[in-house]
């Protein structure tokens, strides 16, 4: 099944680039926002209709100036473990977490004691250490995840890091619910909430996790992005009530993280300075996503070494 998944995804960032190129209550200290507002564009409101045009009305932002190396781990020990053909690695993590000083990595299966167990990958910041945690059943491969205050969430269920407890929840991801895309989850408002992907100019919608039923409901938030590019995905909100977007500019397959304001206007955007043969080997395995720092977290999976950068934008 995860080959199938893995195969899914890489044929259709291979022939796009579009899709995609990602409790316990988060903190006190996050503001409480009663409504997200949509920015619907109008007839009126000029599109663009390249990157370069957006970026020219932007502030932009050097990743070197802007960003710090946070791990750089060897591949499969002691980093995150990637998916081998023989010697060559064919495929790496693109789920990831971030969770105080922990950052939680889905890599999928491990080797246990000579047995073969589902599991994900632990770094914690304050001291370096590695570890892995016991995961039964989800995340695998590409579903979506975050973890708050020693929970990890997806869309299926609720794993209490210290305890082990594994609570399912409804299931979010199911035809009548009609989420498409390669999605991402977020915490605000005292809330967790899952961004659906988006297609050829399709707003994201917004699905929240009603924790005392265990139901995932739909709300009426549409993020529309206003400017057409196809390769971008919502990446998850700022404690300011801005909106992260991730883009990968089909003619030069180049990243950009753009942050916007509440009304989704483009505010300020970096470059990831990845040669996208440099991920190519991996079948371009990447996310970035907001933290409730207020930072933005950037995962890639290159050949001989496994990265994560906190970017301040």
């Amino acid at each position: 099944m995860k080959k199938h998944i893995i195969v899914s995804i890489g044929l259709s960032i291979i022939m796009l680039l579009t899709a995609c190129t990602d409790n316990g209550k988060p903190a006190d200290d996050q503001p409480a926002r009663s409504e997200v507002p949509t920015a619907a564009p109008t007839e009126t409101e000029p599109q663009q209709s390249t990157t370069e045009e957006l970026l020219a009305k932007i502030d932009k932002k050097d990743f070197g100036d802007c960003s710090e190396k946070l791990i750089s781990l060897e591949p499969n020990g002691p980093g995150p473990l990637y998916d081998m053909e023989g010697d060559q690695p064919v495929y790496g993590p693109v789920r990831f977490s971030v969770d105080g000083n922990m950052i939680y990595v889905s890599d999928g299966l491990a080797l246990v004691d000579g047995k073969v167990e589902m599991s994900m990958f632990a770094y914690d910041l304050k001291d370096g250490s590695v570890s892995r945690i016991p995961y039964e059943g989800d995340p695998a491969g590409y579903m979506q995840m975050i973890a708050v205050d020693g929970r990890i969430y997806t869309s299926h269920s609720i794993l209490d890091v210290s305890s082990g407890e594994r609570i399912p929840i409804e299931r979010c991801i199911s035809d009548d619910q009609e989420l498409s895309g390669c999605c991402s989850m977020t915490a605000f408002d005292g809330r967790i909430h899952l961004f659906s992907g988006a297609y050829e100019g399709e707003a994201e919608y917004m699905m929240t996790l009603d924790e005392n039923s265990g139901n995932w409901e739909r709300s009426d938030i549409e993020l529309t992005f206003k400017y057409p590019f196809d390769g971008r995905s919502v990446k998850g909100m700022f404690p300011d009530g801005g909106f992260c977007f991730q883009i990968i500019e089909i003619k030069s397959a180049t990243i950009y993280i753009i942050r916007t304001d509440a009304d989704l206007d483009p505010v300020v955007c970096t470059v990831v300075p990845l040669a996208w043969k440099e991920l190519e080997p991996l079948d371009y395995s990447f996310e970035t996503v907001v933290g409730r720092d207020g930072y933005v977290y950037f995962m890639a999976c290159l050949e001989n070494e496994f990265v994560i950068y906190r970017i301040a934008l």
